[in-house]
């Protein structure tokens, strides 16, 4: 849904296509469907593709607080409730959805696999983010190795953790005339340290690995 000179970071409303949620996709050749001034609409005819959340459904207009819409041509509400429009999509469902249980699972999975919207270029933006939120409320009961592997695929996790686009040693090195360079080794790091074993060595039964000479950890 974005033009190569936007450098593949997320500029438009819907949620990019992976093979998560491709069920969801189909093609828009509305100029709406991606607002975003960085993205080159001069092929209208190619059209986007716009996707979803998995078992997502359509705003029903006859209930009060559904979502906000911003185009080229029309603003239903100003920019700030525009960038606040997800926390109070959260705040609806997260207090009042009859699945408490998954939602407060949900909830404190976003405390651990989380991102920043001050790191995404989209934070104005309400549907990228649900739908990684999504993510954990779809696995709160399942395995914690499928929501790392469902993040791991986010484009809002690659923004975020800055490993969207990097290139390996091995590739540059043949493409780019034998240059040596690193990897972006940023998110093996965060995947590790901050999304799984985190900084202390544990043992079997999830007590800490203590240094014989001191009792330190």
């Amino acid at each position: 849904g974005s033009s190569s000179d936007t450098l593949g970071k997320l500029r438009c409303s819907n949620v990019a296509r992976s093979f998560i949620n491709e069920a969801t996709c189909f093609l828009s050749t509305m100029s709406a469907t991606c607002p975003s001034t960085e993205v080159d609409h001069a092929d209208a005819s190619a059209g986007i593709i716009v996707c979803g959340s998995l078992g997502e459904v359509a705003n029903d207009p006859s209930l009060p607080e559904t979502f906000a819409i911003e185009t080229e041509e029309h603003g239903v509400t100003d920019s700030d409730k525009i960038e606040n429009q997800k926390s109070v999509v959260w705040a609806e469902i997260g207090l009042f959805g009859p699945d408490q249980m998954r939602q407060r699972m949900a909830w404190a999975l976003a405390q651990i696999v989380t991102t920043v919207p001050e790191n995404i270029d989209a934070r104005d933006l309400t549907e990228v983010h649900v739908n990684f939120y999504d993510t954990l409320v779809r696995n709160a009961f399942g395995n914690y190795r499928d929501i790392l592997k469902e993040a791991s695929y986010s484009p809002l996790m690659g923004e975020h953790l800055s490993y969207y686009r990097t290139k390996s040693h091995a590739f540059v090195y043949q493409d780019d005339d034998k240059k040596i360079s690193s990897a972006d080794e940023n998110y093996a790091r965060e995947i590790m340290q901050l999304f799984s074993i985190g900084l202390i060595e544990l043992n079997d039964d999830g007590t800490p690995v203590l240094d014989p000479a001191t009792g330190s950890p």
